[in-house]
């Protein structure tokens, strides 16, 4: 794949979303990176929408990263690191191994510790029932 070969995500929609904004670094990262890409728009209240996209991730996960070979990439760090390195021309990382190393730590750090509870107050009826979801 070469730097103008295009690559699919699925997120749930608008980078500029502030009531979900699961995608927000993936579609930045590709835009800092001057990738061409599609996006698809994830609508949560439309079944066609579920059902498109467990054909390419089943466990249904938001964003999801197609690449042109058919490889699924899931997990906002995972899809964050992949477009960094496939992509080193547009120094989305720091060249100093250190400071790099620092900088894995906070896209870790974010996706494991941040995520979590924007999921558990986004979803709460995943994980309690009746009125106190």
């Amino acid at each position: 794949m070469t730097e103008d070969d295009g690559v699919t995500v699925e997120d749930k929609g608008d980078t500029f979303n502030t009531e979900l904004t699961y995608a927000l670094e993936v579609g930045s990262m590709l835009e800092m990176a001057d990738v061409r890409y599609e996006r698809r728009v994830f609508d949560w209240d439309d079944s066609g929408a579920w059902d498109r996209l467990r054909a390419v991730n089943p466990l249904a996960q938001v964003p999801t990263l197609v690449l042109d070979d058919g490889t699924v990439v899931t997990e906002s760090a995972g899809i964050v690191l992949w477009i960094a390195n496939r992509y080193p021309a547009a120094r989305l990382l720091p060249a100093d191994e250190p400071a790099r190393a620092l900088a894995y730590r906070w896209i870790v750090s974010f996706a494991t510790n941040v995520y979590a509870p924007i999921i558990i107050g986004d979803f709460p009826a995943r994980w309690v029932d009746g009125e106190a979801a």
